[in-house]
């Protein structure tokens, strides 16, 4: 690093390169300490997937190295929805973390926690509104441990990410994360 070299080799005891470390990417990890790294400090990959073409779209995924799915659908409380999660759990058990959602209401909540999604989505985001509070509260309180609650849409400041945590979120969805914690960060406000 001294000498302004812009990677820097790793071998192993007889000199065999084992892997490469790049000064971007070593900034990077020092600027975002919270990146989302497996064990062995690879990026964690999510993909979405839907109800129709699963059975040949995540296998594909699978092999290629994806850590989470996310069913995209803008109704969560299905029998397509069980029907998906059923099959990643019989083929990887709970090796490959899964997503569903959206629901609105304990019925929709409980039906997917029972059918053992890692996590739900309240919202799409895209409605007037997005997730509340209200709706993070009540998913909390009907979880009892049985899965992680994402809060998704409707976030527009660092105290909405924060107020969600503080309620049992355990995963945000924003399309504005970037712009919210700089404006954190810098003292302006989204």
């Amino acid at each position: 690093w001294d000498n302004k070299l812009n990677s820097l080799p790793i071998v192993d005891e007889n000199d065999h390169l084992m892997y490469f470390v790049f000064r971007k990417d070593y900034s990077s990890h020092k600027e975002n300490p919270l990146e989302l790294l497996d064990d062995k400090k690879r990026y964690l990959v999510g993909a979405g997937i839907n109800t129709r073409d699963y059975a040949e779209r995540i296998p594909a995924l699978v092999e290629a190295g994806v850590d989470v799915l996310c069913i995209d659908s803008s109704e969560g409380y299905s029998e397509w929805q069980k029907r998906t999660i059923e099959f990643v759990r019989e083929k990887y058990g709970d090796t490959v973390k899964v997503g569903a959602g959206n629901v609105v209401d304990r019925d929709g909540f409980l039906f997917l926690a029972e059918a053992g999604a890692d996590f739900i989505k309240t919202s799409t985001g895209f409605s007037t509104a997005g997730a509340t509070f209200h709706d993070v509260e009540l998913f909390a309180k009907y979880c009892e441990g049985k899965c992680k609650i994402k809060a998704a849409g409707g976030i527009r400041t660092r105290d909405d990410m924060e107020k969600f945590i503080a309620l049992g979120a355990e995963r945000l969805g924003t399309s504005s994360a970037i712009k919210i914690l700089n404006g954190a960060a810098t003292g302006n406000s989204y």
